[in-house]
């Protein structure tokens, strides 16, 4: 009796924790979706940002009102939001953010669509690599294209309507047809080529983080692990590419640009670089990875990840170096 009393106690416990949670995260959302209206510029970037975390649909509305933002950095987090978020519904107004005059917010808008998905943002993503000149978002592009070609044998969703719940109750959404189930995993699908196609250096991720961890390293060490596993190409390991720096007396701070890589390029001697980000808020990790052409020095695949907790980050990796290998493997092997 007393055993089935304390299992009824810490049932009901964990109950409550878990409400409390769901709570907590909801009253968050509804914050950060009110504050999108708040006169600080810098309050509204912030909370563009934050929505990123939740993936919560509540606020797919004031994200895309938000990409009429009169300050370049909130329409450029609320569009990042919203390629995480996923929601179909998104690409029309993402597709018209494409022509902005700020290159970020063009970048921005482009992997958004690429995260989604949306067969209907293939033309006008191939409007932007035919007429934009920037090299790193002609990668962008070509990244989000191959996301969106990798969906054309899917029913695409019909048009609904989103309205803020904070200004009237909302529509429900039209009824949709569902998609086919989805394909299998690379690992599953795509298997390693007889010998490696390709040499590649994994360098030092920026970290952006202000907790004094240098996860920067450490996020570099993992995925070069995670591309060894793979046997795909065939990578220097990170205390060679240290060495070789040095005795060039050569140094990499801050982001790489073409320049750069085409130098890195020259005296690492290989044909691809990756470099990345993390940031650290909270217990959420953001990643952003970018793998460059050392020949041009663009930009050709762009991945952008999150997971909370330092156990997400290797799963998490492991996951991104799967699907840089499927487009690469896309792009070039295939044809």
């Amino acid at each position: 009796m007393i055993k089935l009393t304390v299992v009824i106690i810490l049932s009901s416990i964990l109950i409550l924790w878990t409400d409390c949670h769901v709570l907590f995260a909801q009253d968050a959302v509804d914050r950060n979706i009110m504050m999108l209206r708040s006169p600080d510029e810098k309050q509204r970037e912030m909370s563009a940002s934050a929505l990123r975390a939740f993936r919560d649909p509540r606020a797919v509305a004031a994200l895309i009102d938000a990409l009429n933002d009169s300050e370049d950095e909130v329409v450029e987090q609320a569009a990042k939001s919203l390629g995480f978020i996923g929601d179909p519904v998104a690409v029309l107004p993402l597709m018209s953010k494409l022509n902005h005059n700020d290159s970020s917010v063009r970048g921005a808008s482009a992997e958004a669509l690429g995260n989604i998905g949306d067969p209907r943002a293939i033309p006008a993503l191939e409007n932007v690599l035919a007429t934009d000149w920037n090299p790193f978002l002609k990668g962008v592009v070509n990244d989000a294209l191959t996301k969106c070609r990798l969906n054309t044998g899917k029913v695409v969703y019909e048009e609904r309507v989103v309205v803020d719940q904070y200004a009237q109750p909302a529509i429900a959404p039209a009824q949709a047809i569902a998609p086919p189930a989805p394909a299998p995993a690379f690992s599953q699908t795509l298997q390693p080529p007889d010998q490696p196609v390709a040499k590649i250096a994994v360098l030092s991720f920026r970290d952006t983080t202000t907790s004094g961890a240098n996860y920067g390293d450490a996020l570099s060490e993992m995925i070069t692990t995670a591309f060894i596993k793979s046997r795909y190409f065939y990578v220097i390991e990170r205390s060679q590419i240290q060495k070789i720096m040095e005795e060039q007396q050569f140094s990499v701070s801050g982001s790489v640009d073409s320049d750069t890589a085409i130098e890195l390029g020259r005296i690492l001697g290989v044909e691809y670089l990756i470099v990345g980000s993390v940031a650290r808020l909270g217990s959420l990790f953001e990643i952003d990875i970018r793998f460059i052409e050392t020949k041009s020095g663009k930009g050709l695949i762009a991945e952008s990840a999150s997971c909370r907790g330092e156990e997400g980050l290797r799963p998490t990796l492991n996951k991104v170096t799967d699907n840089i290998i499927k487009r690469y493997d896309i792009m070039f092997r295939s044809e």
